[in-house]
């Protein structure tokens, strides 16, 4: 406990020998560093909700063409033709799953191989983008 009383008075100590002018630059440097690391957070947030928004936008109208493109082999029962639509799909790097399920029950599915992820684990956590 001594020692912990006795670096606090060190740092007052040091604090009380700075000049107006340099506590006033320590404070508005620090002030300004948390400023700007608040801006970078919300920005960085920001333009991250922005590309999810587009990213589902752009899923959401492939979805739009996919349907009338296959609704043709969905009355007649070819399945042949919807999977190989789904191939040709999933090949494109914007598509990684494609599938639907028949009045029936039948699935049918394309995957494309898993992209790692360039960003670090807590960063794409953290921006729910991938």
């Amino acid at each position: 406990m001594n020692t912990v009383a006795s670096r606090m008075s060190g740092l007052r100590g040091l604090w009380t020998r700075l000049s107006l002018t340099v506590r006033a630059m320590l404070w508005a440097s620090v002030s300004l560093a948390l400023a700007s690391t608040l801006l970078l957070v919300a920005s960085t947030h920001q333009g991250a909700r922005f590309a999810s928004e587009q990213i589902h936008e752009h899923l959401d109208s492939e979805i739009e063409t996919l349907l009338p493109a296959i609704s043709e082999w969905v009355v007649v029962g070819d399945h042949a033709n919807i999977e190989q639509m789904f191939r040709q799909r999933v090949r494109r790097s914007d598509v990684r799953y494609v599938g639907w399920i028949s009045d029936r029950g039948k699935v049918l599915e394309a995957v494309d191989k898993d992209v790692q992820a360039s960003a670090p684990a807590w960063f794409v956590k953290w921006t729910a983008l991938l």
